[in-house]
């Protein structure tokens, strides 16, 4: 007994070394093979109402993460059904608990001919409480850094988090040559919805163009809110061209998106800017030319539309920073 409390304080002890979520889950499996001589060990993530998937495993094909596990159906779907620990063919699995709920479950392997005792799945469970515990800290940790770099009105990023996040594709860039566009996005008019609506119309106003940004650009693009009125979105892996085209979904929807909106007033449309990075660009740089589309567009009559830097006449289209 004292030598399995001796090696369960270990194993707790290598859990606790990282606070990244997908880190902690795969150090789960890995503790928990090593301290009951698994061969396999996997961890669940979800809850009874919506099912599990698989969030990492040891011992298993890669190709398995991300699986969907049945409530109700197999060891872990009964345990998660029953929450209470079982024992199937040669396998274990406990439930994991935090947040005042059932969140996921842990399930071991043998290839022995053995069963596995009393014993095991008594360990198996002490060390479910903690792992639990470890996974709830790590939920927090990532809650608490996305918090900080979300814009709390819009949900999107925020000034900081895009400026880092520029930061980071530029010197991809620059490392291995890879595309990369940014857009400025810009509601027209949005002052007269302050002042004729008041500023909690303006808030709704920015929130669902948060939204609507979010849910027409590609899976892969970031989105934040620049500031004010004014949205950008890093465009991976984007010549001007497809970013173009980004963002002129992107006008198209917030443009429906205020459409829809009674208090939305004069801002029935939004103006965007779109620049390419170019090699020696900084992100102050890729930000300018972007900004001076942008511009460009909402004093030259072409407002409600993408307008390219490419496109700007002489200097105003030049680059630098």
């Amino acid at each position: 007994m004292a030598e399995s409390a001796s090696r369960l304080l270990d194993a707790v002890r290598r859990l606790n070394q990282s606070l990244d979520p997908s880190q902690v889950s795969l150090r789960v499996c890995e503790e928990a093979a090593r301290l009951l001589g698994a061969d396999t060990a996997s961890v669940f993530v979800g809850n009874p109402s919506d099912g599990m998937r698989t969030e990492a495993t040891y011992g298993r094909p890669a190709e398995r993460i991300g699986e969907a596990v049945e409530v109700g159906h197999g060891l872990v779907g009964e345990v998660v059904q029953r929450d209470e620990p079982m024992v199937a063919d040669g396998d274990a699995a406990v439930p994991l608990h935090w947040e005042g709920g059932l969140r996921g479950a842990l399930a071991v392997g043998f290839e022995r001919a053995e069963p596995v005792s009393a014993d095991e799945l008594e360990l198996l469970e002490a060390f479910g409480e903690l792992a639990a515990a470890a996974c709830r800290n790590a939920s927090a940790h990532a809650g608490l850094a996305l918090a900080a770099r979300t814009d709390a009105l819009t949900g999107c990023l925020n000034h900081s988090a895009m400026h880092d996040a520029l930061g980071r594709e530029v010197e991809r860039c620059r490392r291995k040559g890879h595309e990369l566009s940014l857009v400025i996005l810009d509601l027209d008019e949005f002052k007269q919805v302050n002042e004729q609506h008041g500023h909690l119309a303006g808030d709704e106003v920015l929130r669902q163009v948060g939204e609507s940004l979010r849910e027409s650009v590609r899976a892969y693009d970031l989105v934040a809110r620049y500031g004010g009125d004014e949205f950008a979105v890093i465009a991976m892996d984007a010549d001007e061209a497809t970013a173009a085209e980004v963002a002129r979904r992107a006008v198209e929807a917030v443009d429906r998106t205020l459409g829809a909106l009674g208090s939305a007033g004069a801002a029935t449309a939004a103006t965007a800017g779109v620049a390419e990075w170019q090699t020696g660009d900084t992100p102050s740089g890729l930000i300018g030319r972007a900004d001076r589309a942008l511009l460009h567009g909402k004093h030259s009559g072409l407002r409600g539309t993408a307008v390219r830097a490419s496109s700007l006449p002489g200097a105003a289209a030049s680059g630098g920073g």
